[in-house]
């Protein structure tokens, strides 16, 4: 984020600082989020593949990725 420096810009710098505080919260949960995903679907024994809705492979958990290892 930025702001002009003027006259009454101090005015504004407090608001600026909350914007990018803030946007830098959201984007630690988020990471943390999909960490936590992560760590679940690979905690599974099963073999996962998530799909897209077009059908496109997205990301497979551990188990799946050596299972496909071990088969090419």
């Amino acid at each position: 984020d930025y702001i002009f420096k003027s006259v009454e810009y101090l005015n504004f710098l407090p608001e600026a600082v909350q914007r990018v505080l803030s946007q830098v919260r959201v984007q630690r949960e988020l990471q943390a989020s999909r960490e936590l995903n992560r760590a679940v679907l690979d905690s599974l024994g099963a073999h996962i593949a998530v799909l897209d809705p077009d059908g496109t492979l997205v990301s497979v958990n551990e188990a799946w990725q050596r299972f496909a290892d071990a088969h090419a």
